[in-house]
């Protein structure tokens, strides 16, 4: 049995990182029986491993007492191997069409930094928060103009010039525009391509899982540079609609439910009903999926009108619309902030613990910060519990039949395989 001891406690505490053993003894409240002066490496080495012995007895005992032991030993730990095997065998890269992609990247940034050059009569600092606030709000005067409402950071109280306020500023001037295109191509360039490129070991990058976080991005899609080895073939599962599945389920919605029960795609007659009752034209299947995750997980019709570009009054109608037909998108985040105020953590549908400690801060950006994280937990935190419960049975399953496939990545709601012709078709059927 594998037990790691950095899992265990990230399971106890996950909103403090570990950097090093002894913050885990600390937290722990472990103390040496005796403490070890010697250089000798073998002398030392066995002291680590009676400090280790320690740990393991005061962790075990912990997950224990906070219902966390069985999440530990039949989840975690079983994924550990499976991360591993996805780390050693890695992923083939096509190294040509990701350099072309970065000379492409290179040309278009540098496009797009001359026209905002252009568009502000001068050079300046395009990565710069201040002197993009100075032009934005002191010399082009935005938000005075047009009677925008600019909000203020959290550290210093300086007007944002974050993606939202840009949003909301671009209709009066083409820089915002400009300054949100550049930070695109950007954080593609430095954030996927040249770290893809960086990571290359004879055309294969070994990925790193880290079960004990939680950063993810979904802003491009790199899937075409990744290819199968010689006599293999990808294919990809996905959980749809796993958010909005589970929230049908933790909030117990009659309506929500029997809408999946019957495989409805709830989009769709999103559409229709939208179009034929509140006369709403303009709008597709993406859009409908992103006005019910946004309201979802907290959004008001001020946040909607932002994120859909739309005008207050539209983003009302669309809002009390969708609270009309599905009550439960309200009252839901409610119950879990409720909760949440009353016990000072939350569990995932597994049983995995969060504390809150900002959730009754008097600081009140902080407190809503803590509430968007609590409902984002429930969903989230739940639906990686499952991703990770797919990835140890269908493993199991693979290995039971000796098949030849190999797990690769896992990126949000898909999983993908790496699969050879010999076994593909009795594989993809198990």
């Amino acid at each position: 049995m594998i037990v790691d001891i950095q899992i265990g406690y990230w399971l106890l505490d996950s909103n403090n990182i570990v950097k090093c053993f002894n913050d885990i003894l600390n937290y722990l409240n472990v103390q040496p029986f005796f403490d070890i002066k010697s250089n000798d490496t073998i002398q030392r080495g066995c002291y680590y491993l009676m400090l280790l012995s320690q740990v393991y007895e005061k962790l075990t005992s912990m997950l224990i007492m906070y219902d966390l032991w069985t999440l530990f030993i039949n989840l975690e730990m079983r994924l550990v191997p499976i991360l591993a095997a996805m780390r050693y065998r890695g992923i083939r890269v096509d190294r040509n069409s990701l350099e072309h992609i970065k000379t492409q990247l290179d040309d278009e940034i540098k496009k797009i930094e001359l026209k905002a050059y252009t568009i502000c009569g001068k050079v300046f600092h395009i990565n710069s928060a201040i002197e993009l606030r100075t032009i934005l709000y002191d010399e082009l005067k935005l938000d005075q103009l047009n009677g925008v409402n600019i909000k203020r950071t959290d550290i210093k109280g300086a007007k944002s010039t974050s993606e939202s306020m840009l949003k909301m500023l671009r209709k009066f001037h083409p820089l915002p525009n400009v300054i949100m295109e550049y930070r695109k191509l950007n954080k593609i360039q430095t954030g996927y391509v040249e770290s893809l490129i960086q990571w290359i070991q004879d055309d294969v990058i070994h990925t790193t899982w880290d079960q004990s976080s939680a950063a993810t991005d979904k802003t491009i899609n790199l899937r075409n540079l990744f290819i199968a080895r010689e006599n293999y073939k990808f294919i990809v599962i996905d959980f749809q609609q796993i958010e909005f599945r589970l929230f049908a389920h933790l909030s117990k919605d009659r309506n929500l439910i029997e809408i999946f029960q019957n495989n409805t795609d709830i989009f769709v007659t999103l559409i229709e009903q939208l179009q034929n009752e509140i006369n709403i034209v303009d709008i597709d299947r993406d859009t409908v999926k992103r006005i019910l995750y946004a309201i979802m997980y907290g959004a008001g019709p001020i946040k909607l009108s932002q994120e859909l570009e739309i005008d207050v009054e539209k983003a009302n109608k669309i809002y009390s619309f969708i609270i009309g037909k599905f009550s439960v998108l309200k009252s839901f985040p409610k119950d879990v902030i409720e909760e949440c105020r009353s016990l000072g953590y939350l569990r995932s549908l597994t049983g995995r613990r969060r504390y809150f400690p900002n959730i009754s801060n008097s600081n009140f950006q902080l407190q809503l910060q803590s509430e968007r994280q609590a409902v984002n937990f429930v969903i989230q935190g739940s639906a990686a519990d499952i991703c990770k419960l797919v990835m140890i049975r269908i493993e199991n399953i693979l290995a039971a039949k000796n098949y030849d496939c190999h797990l690769l990545l896992q990126i949000h709601d898909e999983l993908l395989w790496e699969i050879h012709d010999t076994c593909f078709q009795e594989a993809t059927s198990a």
